[in-house]
């Protein structure tokens, strides 16, 4: 009996729940998350040699749970194509991202201030990594009709991406070039406490990115009540957020089009009817993810024996 094992029967772990396989670990029963297959969508950005470990570490995973997460049916249906004899172990059990009840307590033009921005803009709180779609933002900003109609973008988020180490600094670069850098602002890695207020001050969530497995961003806007301007992605679709209008992934005339859209129809700022529908079914959602969780946990557990 390896170490880790004697401790998890120590301390009486029912089971282990995680993203990678702990071959220790003995035959304590095992829910494994996949976040998502985007290494078979987009294999350019994994390279040959990314793009073939990552799948061989979603197949040890495979072969090892007793039951297995899925954050959407969309990857439940890549789990399908990918791994067909996986699928009866699998489960839809899409996360819930919860709002701190005191964000609502201030007025979140602070933020304008603090950072220098203007009163109205969309917000882009992703990584700075090339699934993203920033480009794509910085071609729309200089289409008609979103360069007359002023629109602003900002962005912010992790710089460093492994898989393209010069992304971030290429991206400044093109922005700096277009003549754009008033119209996409880049804040880069912001503390955890300015995301939301950034959020509740801007126009509108812009998520742009090319795939998602469940996507946090739209998650935190639904739980807080803000309106998303989103790529027309099945994923995106199934999350559903209120308010929710959606663009060609690839078309950057249309994000442009559907920018100036949303930007003028919505105002900055809390959105009081968003914010009073989402805070009311907040609690409810939030219980049926966890019953959810809790289910496929307990069927985890009583499908081996383990103590």
């Amino acid at each position: 009996m390896t170490t880790f094992e004697h401790a998890l029967r120590k301390f009486g772990a029912d089971l282990l729940f995680g993203t990678q396989v702990f071959p220790d670990a003995g035959p304590i029963p095992f829910v494994g998350w996949i976040p998502d297959f985007q290494y078979s969508h987009l294999p350019e950005i994994y390279g040959k040699e990314g793009a073939e470990r990552t799948h061989s570490a979603a197949r040890e995973i495979v072969a090892r749970v007793d039951r297995l997460l899925m954050s959407s049916e969309a990857v439940k249906q890549d789990l399908q194509r990918l791994f067909p004899h996986a699928v009866a172990k699998a489960r839809v059990v899409r996360f819930v991202s919860p709002i701190p009840r005191e964000i609502y307590d201030e007025d979140p033009a602070w933020v304008c201030q603090h950072y220098h921005l203007p009163p109205r803009f969309f917000y882009v709180p992703n990584q700075f990594w090339a699934h993203k779609n920033h480009y794509r933002i910085l071609e729309a900003l200089q289409e008609e009709p979103a360069r007359s109609a002023g629109v602003v973008v900002v962005c912010s988020g992790n710089a460093h991406d492994q898989r393209n180490p010069t992304y971030f600094g290429e991206l400044l670069a093109a922005i700096s070039a277009a003549g754009m850098r008033e119209r996409m602002i880049v804040l880069g890695l912001v503390p955890r406490a300015h995301v939301l207020p950034l959020m509740r001050q801007s126009v509108a969530l812009l998520q742009p990115s090319r795939f998602e497995g469940w996507n946090i961003g739209i998650e935190e806007a639904k739980s807080l009540g803000k309106a998303v301007l989103a790529s027309d992605l099945p994923v995106h679709r199934e999350q559903d957020p209120p308010g929710g209008v959606y663009f060609n992934v690839e078309d950057a005339q249309d994000l442009s089009e559907k920018l100036v859209e949303v930007w003028e129809t919505r105002r900055p700022g809390p959105d009081g009817e968003l914010e009073a529908a989402a805070r009311a079914d907040l609690l409810p959602r939030m219980r049926e993810f966890a019953e959810r969780f809790l289910t496929v946990a307990r069927e985890a557990a009583s499908a081996r024996s383990w103590r």
